[in-house]
């Protein structure tokens, strides 16, 4: 009898692909470390599907994850899904474009000096034009429903064919500090700005974020839009030992060994909703 699946999704924290562009340090301490989905899957007796790529944003995470949901149906043990934040958008193109609004935009204005991102991407060109204009009033209050709907939909699909599953965010959904940087400096329109309490007032209203809490609570780390209930706020407590360097702070091998005695943890809570 073959085993069944654990289905896992997210960027690059966990990516088994991932590899540091940090090049101050040894390469051996850039990548090539099991990730946490291959560490969870061995002591789980499971089957490894890995769907996760770096920088991707949730719209595509929730699509990968949707896909092999419908075509591995009741095959699928377990899914677990290490949501990426609100601001990355992602292109269907023939080089796989993606956009993280606020690192690109930064990156074509000649600010911030980001050699892995593609400072010539006509699209990324396209968004800062647009930011540079009147702002849609609900631009906010859009991205963050998408992102919302998306976790509902994996949710209920989980749901649908009795799929254990656990959500969890890797980095934070939005980072504030990055967004009043480019604010303060006048490189998008003022129609854009958006205060840290509006944006925790559109979380806490969104319909979908509420149904999530109301119907899974147990299946997701709630409020999930908070910094502190992310991945990336516990092994920044112990940078040296759980990210990669200063310049990187993506979990060392020893922190996807965390993440995923994390996630164990997380899934014995939630799997009392399933007995």
């Amino acid at each position: 009898m073959s085993k069944k699946i654990l289905l896992a999704g997210g960027d690059s924290f966990t990516d088994p692909k991932f590899f540091s562009m940090d090049k101050s340090i040894d390469s051996k301490k850039r990548g090539g470390w099991p990730m946490w989905p291959e560490i969870l899957g061995k002591q789980l007796d499971l089957k490894i599907m890995n769907t996760a790529d770096s920088g991707r944003g949730n719209d595509y995470i929730a699509k990968q994850i949707l896909d092999k949901i419908y075509e591995y149906k009741d095959k699928i043990d377990t899914c677990i899904v290490l949501w990426s934040s609100i601001d990355r958008h992602d292109f269907h193109d023939k080089k796989k474009n993606l956009i993280n609004i606020p690192h690109d935009l930064l990156s074509i204005w000649g600010k911030k000096k980001d050699i892995h991102r593609a400072k010539k991407n006509i699209l990324a060109k396209a968004y800062a034009e647009m930011f540079m204009e009147i702002g849609e009033n609900n631009f906010w209050e859009n991205i963050i429903t998408d992102t919302f709907r998306n976790m509902w939909l994996v949710a209920e699909a989980c749901n649908k064919y009795n799929i254990k599953f656990v959500f969890r965010q890797g980095i934070s959904l939005l980072d504030h500090h990055i967004w009043n940087e480019i604010y303060d400096e006048g490189l998008i329109c003022s129609d854009y700005r958006i205060e840290e309490v509006n944006y925790y007032t559109l979380c806490d209203t969104n319909k979908y974020a509420k149904m999530l809490n109301k119907e899974y609570k147990k299946n997701i780390s709630y409020p999930f839009w908070e910094y502190d209930t992310s991945i990336v706020a516990f092994t920044n407590k112990y940078p040296k030992k759980l990210t990669i360097s200063e310049m990187d702070r993506h979990p060392s091998a020893e922190g996807q060994q965390l993440i995923s005695k994390y996630m164990a943890a997380a899934l014995d809570v939630s799997s009392a909703s399933y007995m």
